[in-house]
């Protein structure tokens, strides 16, 4: 009886199939970074939406959205640990009860897990660069004056990937009023901590989000997405120092110009 002969791949055919998948592989990459950015840019703006309904909560029963001055005043520039205060007021008086929405997946930030005390008393739950969580800081409401000492400016911190509005407004505040914002743009060539890190005193250089623009939370909790290119940005003028009180230091780079 012959025995049937079982053909191999040769080393040509083997080499070409490697290539083959390695093209595809190229072509098929960008496409796949393009779907999960915008996988995580809608998770994104699902958690600016979240911490837009919590303040919305908060100005229906205080009759005042967060803030740390007086109405109709502005809070401290990124120089000040005044956002990540406000944020953490919503979690302090318990209308967010989950930090790890307070980071953007597409950021260079990190969620680290509650402990066990946090769980049984948010209160006492403080940014890491503050001086760890759990450490008793349920005295003072972190919107209090003496209440937030411990707490790091925003770019200082990588627990929290959202600047807020420094202006101070009541519940009685146009729909359309923004609340909240991706904090910067992200650019790649700075990494957390490294030498290219953000500080105080150089705002601009805050770690940011996404590369292509950054989703904008409204005082009715809307999300709206908004590109690098689009005229809004203009209007806007997204940099600490803006008159419309934002903590965003997205002008770096903005159609090839500095902030």
């Amino acid at each position: 009886m012959r025995k049937r002969q079982i053909r191999g791949f040769t080393l040509i055919e083997l080499l070409v199939v490697i290539a083959i998948i390695g093209i595809l592989a190229t072509l098929l990459t960008p496409a796949l970074m393009k779907a999960k950015e915008k996988a995580n840019r809608t998770k994104c703006g699902n958690n600016l939406r979240q911490l837009s309904l919590a303040a919305i909560q908060y100005a229906d029963d205080k009759r005042f959205f967060p803030h740390i001055g007086i109405t109709l005043a502005l809070d401290g520039d990124a120089s000040t640990n005044q956002t990540p205060r406000i944020i953490r007021s919503l979690m302090w008086f318990g209308y967010h009860d989950n930090p790890e929405g307070w980071i953007c997946t597409s950021s260079f930030d990190q969620h680290r897990p509650l402990i066990a005390q946090v769980k049984e008393n948010l209160r006492v739950w403080q940014y890491e660069a503050g001086g760890g969580q759990g450490t008793g800081n349920d005295q003072f409401s972190p919107l209090h004056p003496t209440g937030g000492a411990g707490d790091p400016a925003l770019p200082q911190t990588d627990e929290l990937s959202y600047g807020w509005t420094r202006r101070g407004m009541n519940s009685n505040t146009r729909s359309t009023s923004l609340l909240g914002i991706d904090r910067a743009l992200r650019d790649d060539s700075m990494t957390s901590g490294g030498a290219g890190s953000a500080t105080a005193a150089d705002p601009e250089s805050m770690l940011g989000n996404h590369a292509e623009g950054w989703n904008l939370a409204q005082a009715d909790a809307t999300v709206q997405w908004m590109s690098t290119g689009s005229e809004g940005i203009q209007r806007l003028n997204l940099t600490q120092n803006a008159g419309d009180g934002f903590l965003s230091m997205a002008a770096r780079g903005l159609n090839g110009a500095g902030p």
